[in-house]
């Protein structure tokens, strides 16, 4: 199983963002752990 570990600014960022940004971005996460796939850049 893998963990992402979110930095305290980037809690800090989430936290910030419209509850609608904040879901799209937290599910797009939970597919690239659990799929390794996704159109995320560092």
């Amino acid at each position: 199983m893998k963990k992402l570990v979110l930095s305290d600014q980037a809690k800090a960022d989430l936290a910030g963002l419209e509850r609608t940004t904040r879901l799209r971005i937290l599910a797009a996460l939970q597919r690239l752990i659990e799929t390794n796939t996704g159109n995320i850049k560092k």
